[in-house]
């Protein structure tokens, strides 16, 4: 996990010499994970759950993309695909569905 910060100086000008002061401060932040989610599932339930098993290893606080493959987008494009991830999901992560390209 790369950490960071960004820097805060201080000074006074009514001093002599002014008084300077540097501070780094951490900034929070929260993993970017994209999940591939590769061939075709046989169900719905069967895709819910593989992704379900990807999302169990990572930190709660993580901002997840997921991919499938056009036959899996089936499962989630009925209006209900991002209810049906966040369903599955800690309450903390964000998650959401990449639509795949269409070919040209």
């Amino acid at each position: 996990k790369e950490r960071k910060y960004y820097l805060l100086l201080e000074w006074d000008s009514a001093r002599s010499p002014p008084l300077f002061q540097v501070k780094w401060i951490e900034l929070p932040t929260r993993p970017m994970i994209c999940i591939q989610m590769n061939g075709a599932h046989c169900t719905e339930m069967e895709l819910l759950y593989n992704i379900r098993k990807e999302l169990e290893g990572l930190d709660k606080d993580s901002v997840v993309m997921v991919r499938v493959s056009p036959k899996d987008l089936e499962y989630l494009s009925d209006g209900k695909g991002a209810e049906k991830l966040r369903s599955i999901a800690p309450a903390s992560m964000n998650i959401s569905l990449s639509r795949p390209q269409a070919s040209s």
